[in-house]
């Protein structure tokens, strides 16, 4: 599990790259000329049986930096009861700006 918390919080903020990712990737209730096109999530979902030694979302997700592939990320307090697990909420990457 990536991200926790009440589902308002979450659906309106989402603090996760792969969360963030869902939530681009469903349906509007719009009418057919205003929908958008469904953007998904690139790469293929990690084997059960082989599962990534870091961040479970490491190989698919645009944000990556090197310790989301070795270090599991840890439970990250985003609010009151809104937890997530994302390195980028607790460090910069070398050559970004904070």
């Amino acid at each position: 599990m990536v991200e926790q918390g009440n589902v308002f919080d979450v659906f309106r903020e989402p603090k996760h790259p792969y969360t963030q990712a869902l939530m681009r990737s469903r349906p509007a209730l719009k009418r057919k000329s205003e929908r958008e096109r469904l953007m998904p999530i690139r790469g293929n979902v990690p084997s059960p049986a082989q599962r990534p030694r870091g961040c479970s979302f490491a190989g698919r997700c645009p944000y990556v930096f090197q310790p989301c592939r070795d270090i599991v990320p840890a439970r990250t307090e985003t609010g009151p009861g809104h937890v997530a697990r994302c390195h980028l909420l607790t460090q910069v990457p070398e050559g970004v700006e904070a």
